[in-house]
């Protein structure tokens, strides 16, 4: 195998795993969210209860101070990963960027093309951040308020049915 045929097929290898990749950021995002509709609808379809004596909880208070913040933890710690994963991709990246410099020099290929449009290479990822950000603040603040909600309303725990 010649130099320039392994390159060839270094490039193609890269590109696989680079695609595998940005497929995991998309199903990360995906997870964070149905981790949340999941816990937040869970919890407030079975955490608040009614008995004979009027509203209850059916969990207890301690183990909804932990729960109502599961979703915001999630999305934390998946964000992280998130951006992991974007900084080995740009690695990547730059990586075949020079194959593709040193297989055909003056070969227009997608790195190359796509070097112009560096400039704006902060816009998409820290729109992402930014959102990503927000949704995770935004689980904080409705885990917080849906706790305290939850803890003024049902100030006791339910008796069990006779």
């Amino acid at each position: 195998m010649s130099k320039a045929d392994f390159q060839i097929e270094e490039f193609k290898a890269i590109r696989a795993e680079l695609a595998v990749l940005l497929g995991t950021n998309t199903s990360l995002l995906q997870y964070a969210l149905v981790i949340a509709a999941a816990v937040f609808s869970w919890l407030a379809t079975q955490a608040v209860g009614q008995d004979q004596h009027g509203v209850c909880s059916k969990l207890p208070v301690e183990l909804l101070a932990v729960v109502w913040f599961i979703p915001a933890a999630c999305a934390f710690f998946i964000g992280i990963v998130a951006v992991s994963i974007h900084v080995r991709a740009m690695h990547m990246g730059k990586y075949l960027l020079q194959l593709e410099q040193r297989v055909e020099e003056g070969a227009l290929g997608w790195e190359r093309f796509n070097q112009p449009s560096r400039n704006f290479r902060y816009l998409v990822p820290g729109t992402v951040a930014a959102l990503w950000l927000i949704g995770t603040v935004a689980c904080g603040v409705v885990g917080n308020n849906a706790y305290h909600y939850h803890t003024e309303t049902a100030k006791r725990s339910c008796e069990p049915a006779k």
